[in-house]
Protein backbone atom coordinates (compact mmCIF):
# COMPACT_ATOMS: atom_id res chain seq x y z
CA UNK A 1 0.00 0.00 0.00
CA UNK A 2 2.11 2.45 0.96
CA UNK A 3 4.18 2.69 -2.69
CA UNK A 4 0.59 2.65 -4.73
CA UNK A 5 -0.08 6.33 -5.41
CA UNK A 6 -3.79 5.83 -6.59
CA UNK A 7 -4.29 4.25 -2.65
CA UNK A 8 -2.78 7.46 -1.58
CA UNK A 9 -5.22 9.45 -3.96
CA UNK A 10 -8.50 7.75 -3.42
CA UNK A 11 -7.97 8.23 0.28
CA UNK A 12 -7.05 11.63 -0.06
CA UNK A 13 -10.57 12.08 -2.01
CA UNK A 14 -12.94 10.06 0.22
CA UNK A 15 -11.72 12.71 3.16
CA UNK A 16 -12.51 15.54 0.95
CA UNK A 17 -15.75 14.58 -0.52
CA UNK A 18 -15.89 14.32 3.27
CA UNK A 19 -15.27 17.56 3.34
CA UNK A 20 -12.50 17.00 5.71
CA UNK A 21 -10.07 19.27 4.48
CA UNK A 22 -6.95 19.17 7.00
CA UNK A 23 -7.24 14.71 6.90
CA UNK A 24 -7.30 15.12 3.38
CA UNK A 25 -3.87 17.46 3.06
CA UNK A 26 -2.30 15.04 5.91
CA UNK A 27 -2.91 12.06 3.63
CA UNK A 28 -1.50 13.76 0.56
CA UNK A 29 1.39 15.08 2.52
CA UNK A 30 2.01 11.45 4.15
CA UNK A 31 1.95 10.27 0.53
CA UNK A 32 4.44 12.54 -1.19
CA UNK A 33 6.87 12.07 1.49
CA UNK A 34 6.76 7.97 0.69
CA UNK A 35 10.26 6.95 -0.29
CA UNK A 36 9.21 4.74 -2.91
CA UNK A 37 5.98 5.36 -4.93
CA UNK A 38 4.93 4.10 -8.51
CA UNK A 39 3.47 7.25 -10.07
CA UNK A 40 4.88 10.38 -7.71
CA UNK A 41 4.01 12.37 -10.56
CA UNK A 42 0.16 11.62 -10.74
CA UNK A 43 0.46 12.16 -6.45
CA UNK A 44 2.15 15.55 -6.74
CA UNK A 45 -0.50 16.67 -9.68
CA UNK A 46 -3.16 15.31 -7.42
CA UNK A 47 -2.32 17.62 -4.83
CA UNK A 48 -1.47 20.42 -6.46
CA UNK A 49 -5.14 20.54 -7.64
CA UNK A 50 -6.75 20.30 -4.89
CA UNK A 51 -4.91 22.72 -3.48
CA UNK A 52 -6.05 24.75 -6.64
CA UNK A 53 -9.23 24.05 -6.49
CA UNK A 54 -9.47 25.66 -3.03
CA UNK A 55 -7.46 28.52 -4.66
CA UNK A 56 -4.97 28.13 -1.92
CA UNK A 57 -2.57 29.66 -4.18
CA UNK A 58 -0.03 29.99 -2.08
CA UNK A 59 -0.01 26.49 -0.38
CA UNK A 60 0.59 25.47 -4.71
CA UNK A 61 3.62 27.58 -5.21
CA UNK A 62 5.04 25.65 -1.63
CA UNK A 63 4.28 22.22 -3.16
CA UNK A 64 5.97 23.27 -6.61
CA UNK A 65 9.20 24.47 -4.93
CA UNK A 66 8.90 21.36 -2.91
CA UNK A 67 8.40 19.36 -6.06
CA UNK A 68 11.39 21.80 -8.15
CA UNK A 69 13.67 20.44 -4.93
CA UNK A 70 13.18 16.96 -5.84
CA UNK A 71 13.04 16.89 -9.20
CA UNK A 72 13.67 19.71 -12.07
CA UNK A 73 12.34 18.15 -14.65
CA UNK A 74 11.54 20.59 -17.63
CA UNK A 75 7.46 19.71 -17.27
CA UNK A 76 7.61 20.75 -13.86
CA UNK A 77 9.07 24.26 -14.71
CA UNK A 78 6.78 24.56 -17.29
CA UNK A 79 3.39 23.54 -15.29
CA UNK A 80 4.65 26.23 -12.22
CA UNK A 81 4.68 28.45 -15.12
CA UNK A 82 1.40 28.01 -16.42
CA UNK A 83 0.14 27.98 -12.92
CA UNK A 84 1.12 31.33 -12.40
CA UNK A 85 -0.55 32.21 -16.21
CA UNK A 86 -3.86 30.42 -15.14
CA UNK A 87 -4.04 32.70 -11.89
CA UNK A 88 -3.36 35.95 -13.83
CA UNK A 89 0.46 36.25 -12.32
CA UNK A 90 2.64 37.24 -15.46
CA UNK A 91 5.11 38.43 -13.51
CA UNK A 92 5.40 35.71 -11.61
CA UNK A 93 4.97 33.49 -14.56
CA UNK A 94 8.25 35.08 -16.22
CA UNK A 95 10.28 34.82 -13.28
CA UNK A 96 9.57 30.74 -13.52
CA UNK A 97 10.56 31.25 -17.34
CA UNK A 98 13.50 33.09 -16.48
CA UNK A 99 14.72 30.76 -13.42
CA UNK A 100 14.04 27.49 -15.37
CA UNK A 101 15.98 28.75 -18.17
CA UNK A 102 18.93 29.46 -16.39
CA UNK A 103 19.08 26.34 -14.71
CA UNK A 104 18.97 24.39 -17.87
CA UNK A 105 21.60 26.87 -19.33
CA UNK A 106 24.15 26.64 -16.26
CA UNK A 107 23.08 23.92 -14.06
CA UNK A 108 21.64 21.06 -15.75
CA UNK A 109 24.04 18.42 -16.52
CA UNK A 110 21.46 16.33 -17.71
CA UNK A 111 22.45 14.36 -21.78
CA UNK A 112 18.89 15.49 -22.80
CA UNK A 113 19.12 19.71 -21.60
CA UNK A 114 19.44 20.93 -24.63
CA UNK A 115 15.99 19.02 -25.70
CA UNK A 116 14.60 20.13 -22.38
CA UNK A 117 15.53 23.49 -22.96
CA UNK A 118 13.61 23.52 -26.38
CA UNK A 119 10.43 22.28 -24.67
CA UNK A 120 10.78 24.59 -21.83
CA UNK A 121 11.19 28.07 -24.79
CA UNK A 122 8.99 26.66 -26.91
CA UNK A 123 6.33 27.04 -23.75
CA UNK A 124 7.73 30.38 -22.89
CA UNK A 125 6.92 31.50 -26.66
CA UNK A 126 3.68 30.45 -26.54
CA UNK A 127 3.61 32.17 -23.13
CA UNK A 128 4.56 35.67 -24.57
CA UNK A 129 2.25 35.39 -27.42
CA UNK A 130 -1.05 35.70 -25.07
CA UNK A 131 0.80 37.83 -22.12
CA UNK A 132 3.65 39.51 -23.36
CA UNK A 133 4.75 43.15 -25.22
CA UNK A 134 6.37 43.10 -28.79
CA UNK A 135 10.13 43.70 -26.82
CA UNK A 136 8.83 40.47 -24.77
CA UNK A 137 7.75 38.39 -27.96
CA UNK A 138 11.17 39.45 -29.77
CA UNK A 139 13.44 38.77 -26.67
CA UNK A 140 12.47 34.91 -26.71
CA UNK A 141 11.84 34.51 -29.98
CA UNK A 142 15.63 35.48 -30.03
CA UNK A 143 16.05 32.76 -27.59
CA UNK A 144 14.77 30.04 -29.77
CA UNK A 145 17.63 27.76 -31.36
CA UNK A 146 18.73 26.57 -34.65
CA UNK A 147 18.51 22.69 -35.14
CA UNK A 148 21.54 21.34 -36.55
CA UNK A 149 21.62 17.36 -38.14
CA UNK A 150 24.85 15.78 -37.20
CA UNK A 151 26.28 12.22 -37.11
CA UNK A 152 28.30 10.50 -35.01
CA UNK A 153 30.19 6.92 -35.35
CA UNK A 154 28.08 3.55 -34.08
CA UNK A 155 30.80 1.20 -32.29
CA UNK A 156 29.92 -2.13 -31.55
CA UNK A 157 30.97 -3.79 -28.12
CA UNK A 158 34.01 -4.83 -29.06
CA UNK A 159 35.19 -1.20 -30.41
CA UNK A 160 34.82 -1.53 -33.96
CA UNK A 161 32.65 1.07 -36.19
CA UNK A 162 29.59 -0.04 -37.50
CA UNK A 163 28.72 2.62 -39.57
CA UNK A 164 26.89 6.08 -38.47
CA UNK A 165 23.89 7.47 -36.77
CA UNK A 166 21.62 10.62 -37.80
CA UNK A 167 20.54 13.12 -34.65
CA UNK A 168 19.82 16.93 -33.99
CA UNK A 169 21.17 19.22 -31.56
CA UNK A 170 20.36 22.63 -31.03
CA UNK A 171 22.49 25.93 -31.25
CA UNK A 172 21.21 28.33 -28.92
CA UNK A 173 21.98 31.71 -29.85
CA UNK A 174 22.89 32.76 -26.48
CA UNK A 175 25.41 30.11 -26.05
CA UNK A 176 27.47 31.92 -28.65
CA UNK A 177 28.20 35.16 -26.54
CA UNK A 178 29.36 33.15 -23.74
Amino acid sequence: FPSDTKSWHDYASLENKLDEYDRAKAIYELGIGQEILDEPQNLWHNYIQFELKRNNYDNVRKLFHRLLDKTKHVRVWISFAEFEAQINEPVKARQVFKKSDHYFKKECEDEDRAEARVLLLEAWQQFESVWGNQKQQNEIKNKQPTRIKKRRAIKTADGNEAGYEEYYDYKFPDDEKQ
